[in-house]
């Protein structure tokens, strides 16, 4: 019987790669008090403020449960502010803060130089079959 090696699961090697790459993120972005997934939900607003927590979960792909905590530690820190939706009282959307609004030039900016560091020893060509590949997956 053959043995797979751990370098040719490719879950292994996606699971070792995204948790290099998550504690990276994670420990840049603690310098502005937000946490990856923070980033995520920002970035969301950033892009369109006034979502809702069920949009915001199904554009990252996470469970409603996970994101009403994410939400709530982003309000208590002054990111967001909750407002009921005048078009459906049932229904809250999500705004940012000026604090939440003053984060995104120099998150994103670290973001970018993150990215760069995580490819650097791609080509150009590898980058761009990277991404690619990754997009294929996430799907």
């Amino acid at each position: 019987m053959r043995v797979l090696k751990l370098v040719d699961c490719i879950n292994f090697l996606l699971a070792k790669s995204q948790q290099n790459v998550h504690q990276m993120f994670k420990l840049r972005l603690k310098e502005f008090g937000i946490t990856p997934v923070q980033y995520g939900v920002l970035y969301l607003l950033w892009e369109k403020d006034g979502l809702s927590s069920t949009e915001i979960s199904t554009l990252l792909k996470l469970d409603n449960s996970t994101i009403t905590g994410v939400i709530d530690r982003m309000i208590n820190n002054y990111l967001l502010t909750r407002k009921n939706d005048p078009k459906d009282r049932r229904k809250s959307l999500l705004f940012l803060t000026s604090k939440g609004m003053e984060l995104e030039e120099p998150v994103c900016n670290c973001v970018e130089e993150l990215n760069k560091k995580v490819l650097e020893s791609f080509t150009a060509n590898e980058k761009e079959a990277f991404k690619k590949m990754l997009l294929t997956l996430s799907k």
